[in-house]
This record gives C-alpha cells, structure tokens and sequence, in this order.
C-alpha cells in the first residue's frame, strides 16, 4: 500500500515538474513572441516615420520654388504666407539666417573698422580668436564657441550662412564656387544699424545719408513689396552703384523648422542661381537636414 501511495506520488510530483516544465517553456514562447511582436511594430512605425519625414522633405522642398517667382522675401510676402498655411499643421517656422555680417565673406576694410568689430565682438582679443576659428575653416561646425566672443548684437548679426557677392570681397580667386550675383542683404531681416553703417560709408557716394536712411527704414516699415529699383530711388544712387549688391530683398539662406507627428526637422535652404537655357534661373536646395525622431517605446 505504501509503495503504490509512494508511486503515485512521485508519479503526481514528475507531472507537476512535466507542467511546470511545460508550462515555463511556453510562457517563455510567449514572453519572446510578444517581445518580436513590439520589436516588429517598432521597426514598421519608425520606417513609418521616416517615410512621413521624407515624403515632407520633398514635398516642402518643391513647394519652396514658389519663392522663385517672387520679387520680395519681405515679412509680409504672399508665396511665406502660402507656406506658412500649407504645412501650419507642422507648425513651420521660416527664418532668414543670411541677412547681417558674415566676416568669411567680408571685405578687410570692414573687418578693420573699429566702429563694426566693437558693435560685434567683445574686444579685438575676441576678434583675434574668431579669426583662428575662420582660418581653420571651421566656422559651422564652432557656432557654439565663437558665440562666446560676441557682444550681444553680434550673436543677433553675425551670420553663417550666405553667397559671395563680387562686391563685397576683396579676394574671391579662392571661393569662386560660392559667387552668387545676389544681394548679401534682404533689408527686411537686416538690423537698422547694420543697413545704417553701409549707407554711411563713403565708398557708396551716398549724400544726405542721414535722411535716406530714415526714408529707407521707413519704407521697409510700411511698404511690403519693395524692390531693386525702389530701393536705387530712395538713395538716390546709380544702378551700378555695389550698394545695390548689398543691400536686397531676397533672402540667401533660410532655416526652415517643422515636424511630423513624430519627427522635429530642421532644414537650411539655399536660394541658388542655376544656368539653363543660357537663362539664370533661382532655384532652392536644401543643403543641410537634421530630423530627430521620438523614441518608440
């Protein structure tokens, strides 16, 4: 009697173990077959995400030729208007980031004015050391530390980003890839002082500058869709005159920022002249991209 009660228990006690064995193995089947599942999903939503920041790319890039037809990048410029509406849903936010100093493209005699360099940089030790960062050809990649070395109008003014004009170099042998026939300045998005420091300027044989200067700033303030020649009748100067070469309504380089649902982009646009047909033709490129996607848990 014993020894059936003794073998029926270990017989009960080797299928509790078969069981739980069992039991564990598929559990464990379970545990890995969700965790593929989850580890499946993820993979298909972030190729989801990335489709849906490509596909908003692209057609963000197209859609930014409409600037090519307009005359003005001004605030208040229909074709901004039609893309601020257009992609509102992705919160777009358009930022000149061309218009104001840039030293790499910067005739020296304006790199030595001390009225300018004290405007933009905290002393001429400061300046000095912007200069190894310039000569180092590293000026994108150290936004950061040469912040450090403006004044607070310079880390407003200084710029980037932006095309040579023939203009407003002294050497240009070197960087003939990035001559543009542009204007460096969309007066729109250029700091008054900045517009009122080269009106001064006796290179540009600008009379009663103090009095154009206010007509100017002015009629940025009210008029919307200034132009070349207005703003040639306003100073009262000739077509040839390199002020014109500074001073713009179009912009050279946008910073473009918006997001998908999960995905922030920022995006810098080039406005680029393109030969085709013998013909000059503006043209827009995004030349940098940066999109940043929420992790999937």
């Amino acid at each position: 009697m014993k020894n059936k009660n003794l073998e029926k228990g270990q017989g009960e006690l080797v299928s509790f173990i078969l069981l739980l064995f069992f039991s564990t193995i598929i559990l464990s089947l379970f545990y890995y077959y969700n965790l593929l599942k989850v580890k499946a999903s993820n993979i298909i939503n972030e190729y989801k995400n990335y489709i849906d920041a490509e596909n908003l790319i692209l057609n963000l890039e197209a859609d930014f030729q409409i600037l090519s037809i307009s005359k003005n990048d001004g605030k208040l410029s229909q074709e901004l208007e039609f893309l601020r509406n257009k992609y509102i849903n992705n919160n777009i936010r358009i930022e000149d980031i061309s218009s104001g100093i840039n030293i790499n493209y910067l005739s020296k005699k304006y790199l030595h004015d001390s009225n300018l360099l004290n405007k933009l940089f905290l002393s001429q030790e400061a300046f000095n050391e912007v200069l190894k960062i310039q000569e180092k050809e590293t000026w994108l990649e150290n936004i950061n530390s040469i912040n450090k070395y403006l004044t607070d109008f310079g880390k407003q003014n200084i710029k980037f980003y932006g095309w040579i004009n023939p203009s407003f170099v002294d050497d240009i042998l070197k960087e003939k890839s990035l001559i543009r026939d542009l204007p460096v300045l969309n007066i729109y998005y250029t700091d008054p002082e900045i517009i009122h420091y080269f009106i001064t300027k006796p290179e540009f044989k600008i009379s009663n500058y103090d009095v154009k200067y206010d007509k100017l700033i002015n009629e940025i303030e009210i008029n919307p869709y200034l132009d070349k020649q207005r703003i040639q009748e306003i100073l009262s100067v000739n077509k040839n005159n390199p002020i014109l070469d500074i001073f713009g309504v179009k912009t050279q380089f946008w910073n473009v920022l918006l997001n998908t649902e999960d995905a922030t982009i920022s995006l810098i646009i080039a406005a680029d002249l393109i030969k085709e047909n013998k013909k000059s033709l503006l043209k827009y490129r995004i030349i940098k991209r940066e999109i940043e996607y929420e992790k999937i848990r």
